[in-house]
Order: structure tokens, then sequence, then C-alpha cells
């Protein structure tokens, strides 16, 4: 249930609440135990919004969530007797639109926290130890604009701090978390140079990322440049994508022993049709 209330023309507040009933069953093939989990969750959502002219809005918003044991659809001995995880996020923000439509800005500020975080201890076999605590604190940049009838520009960047506050073991407290890189960036360009062809450069950047609690092992920063060109008319479309145009090496997911590379200079094809 969620319900946005205008209390004046220039406050408004949007309150929320949600009931989860999340009900898990893992079936092995006998003589392996079934395991199973039911977990009944409140999660809440609320935000104050200021709206002094049509063109620009600032909010102050706050929610609440949680991560069952059973969200990956497996269970084992611990994931079957462990509560959830808790989840809670604090925001303030601004967005304005700018030149008639023409220039949109947005700026954000948050925390995002969890909490009962599930650690593993090696003396236990049977239950996880909602043990564990950590916080991210993040800045949102975006802008989107068109510099002229024909040139249009996206473009964005984050800059994280992310911290592990509580832990079972120890030697975690103070360390960046898994696959948290301080900032990521991406720009979007497209310009339409006759009135069915269009083209178009981006660029993306992602800093480190550290692949295990312990910091000792790292993803290198990286950047790359992709490119489109599309001939569009009514009813269809014929669209070329270049990826990785200066074949960069970067890797995309990580895990504690292996990392997956990211694609390679390669070019897509499409042709699209409307009816």
């Amino acid at each position: 249930g969620q319900d946005f209330v205008e209390l004046t023309p220039l406050w408004k507040i949007l309150a929320g609440v949600r009931y989860d009933w999340f009900d898990a069953d893992y079936e092995r093939v006998g003589p392996l135990t079934d395991y199973g989990r039911t977990d009944r969750v409140w999660s809440f959502r609320t935000g104050l919004l200021f709206q002094p002219t049509d063109e620009q809005s600032y909010y102050l918003s706050y929610g609440s969530s949680f991560n069952p044991s059973g969200e990956l659809y497996a269970l084992d001995p611990r994931g079957a007797n462990t509560p959830p995880e808790k989840n809670y996020s604090y925001e303030a923000g601004a967005k304005w639109d700018l030149f008639e439509g023409n220039l949109s800005l947005q700026a954000v500020v948050y925390r995002s926290e969890k909490a009962n975080e599930r650690n593993t201890d090696p003396l236990i076999t049977d239950v996880f130890l909602l043990s564990g605590r950590r916080h991210t604190d993040g800045i949102e940049l975006e802008a989107a604009g068109r510099i002229t009838p024909q040139w249009d520009v996206f473009g964005g960047a984050s800059f994280l701090r992310a911290r592990i506050d509580e832990s079972i073991n120890p030697n975690d407290v103070g360390k960046v978390p898994v696959n948290t890189p301080p900032y990521t960036a991406s720009l979007w360009t497209t310009y339409r140079f006759l009135p069915y062809l269009r083209a178009g450069l981006g660029w993306e950047a992602v800093g480190k990322r550290y692949t295990s609690l312990a910091n000792t092992t790292q993803l290198p920063a990286y950047d790359k440049w992709d490119a489109m060109v599309a001939y569009e008319r009514q009813n269809y479309a014929v669209r070329l994508n270049l990826f990785n145009l200066f074949d960069e090496t970067y890797y995309t997911g990580l895990y504690t022993a292996h990392a997956l590379p990211g694609v390679t200079r390669s070019a897509q094809l499409t042709f699209q049709l409307k009816f």
C-alpha cells in the first residue's frame, strides 16, 4: 500500500508499507535432506517532496527492505535456519529542468546500510550469525540535455565510500566490501547528421574493485568506448553498434577465485521493423 499526498501546492508526502510472505522449499534427491524456510517481513517507505516551481524539485526519503536466505532459490542447513538480512536507505536529492526542458540536472546524496548481515561461523554448521553490518555513502550526478536540435548528450557519475562496520572477523572491519568501485561514470552523445542518419559515441569508466574482504586482490579500473550509427525511418531502422572500440581488457563479473572478462572489440548489426 502506498499513497502520495499533496499537503500544499509546494509540499507533498509519500508513505508506503509492504508486507512480504516469502516461502521457499528446496527439494533434493534422497537420501539428502529437503530444506524450507518462511519469512514474514514488513518494509516501509516514506518521502517528503518540495516543489517551489515546476522546474525544480527537492526531496528527502527513507526506505527499508530485506534479503531472505532463500533468495537464490537454494537452501543449505545454515540458510534454512537464518532470519533475513535488513537494509535501510536514506536519501536526499534535487532535480532541475532548465532552458525550457532542454537540460535536466539531478544530484543525489545517500547512505545505504545493511544490518544483520550473514556471517559464517566455522564452529556452527547449522546457522549463520547475523552479526555483520556495512554501509555505503554515495553521491550521484546526472545530466541530460539537447545542445542543438540535432545534438543530444547524456552523462552521469557516482562516487562511493563503502566500509564494513561489524564482522565476525575483526580483521574485516574498516575494509571495503567486495565489488564496490569508488567511482563509476558514463557519457553518451548522439548527433543527427541527416533526417534519417544518426551517430553516437559513448564512454564508460569504473574504478578498481576488491575481490575479497581482505582487500588484498583487486580488479583494475578501466574505461572503454562504444559507438553507434543508425539509419532510421518511420517503419524500419538499421543500426550498427561497435563495442569496446580500443579493445580494452576489463572484467565485469568477479568472484573469489576468478573473474569474467568483458566484451572484446565487437560489432552488432540490428534491423528493426515496425508494423
